[in-house]
């Protein structure tokens, strides 16, 4: 598959949250960049689709990280999901 993200990307295997229509999931994240992000769930997710919206909080406790960046789901892969911010303001 190819990479399409733009900019540097950032190693990190940080704990993360992906929230998808409401509800958090504990993720794993992989790599980050400017651009987006990839992840790995723990778990149970439902079934995502490139394209759809979704949120990322960059830690695991949102009482330390309320801050939610939205994100688009532009690949899914059996272990991982590529994410691209969106209204980065």
């Amino acid at each position: 598959m190819r990479n399409k993200r733009h900019g540097l990307r950032a190693k990190c295997f940080e704990k993360c949250l992906l929230n998808l229509n409401g509800v958090n999931y504990q993720c794993v994240l992989g790599n980050i960049s400017i651009s987006g992000a990839v992840v790995s769930c723990e778990g149970t997710v439902p079934e995502v689709s490139p394209g759809s919206s979704c949120g990322l909080h960059l830690c695991s406790n949102l009482a330390v990280c309320p801050k939610e960046y939205r994100c688009q789901i532009t690949r899914v892969a059996p272990s991982e999901i590529g994410l691209r911010f969106v209204n980065m303001s």
